[in-house]
């Protein structure tokens, strides 16, 4: 959650987040922290992978890179 926990601020990911190669992969801001809490976020980064319905799949704590996001995805279907 930007500005949460020394993250930097909702502006500056947004403009970190549009250099990056994930065009197509939504992000969800959760300006409140109250979302990450809901998952048990405890350190940062931490994916967390929701399906098509809205539901928390798996969260990852650490660091990934895009192919191995996208292999986590591909598994989700």
């Amino acid at each position: 959650a930007p500005g949460h926990k020394g993250e930097q601020s909702e502006a500056d990911f947004k403009n970190w987040y549009k250099g990056l190669d994930y065009k197509n992969f939504p992000v969800l801001i959760d300006p409140s922290g109250k979302l990450l809490e809901s998952y048990g976020v405890r350190s940062y980064p931490t994916q967390a992978f929701i399906d098509k319905e809205g539901k928390l799949v798996k969260t990852q704590p650490g660091f990934m890179d895009k192919d191995m996001i996208l292999k986590e995805l591909k598994e989700m279907g």
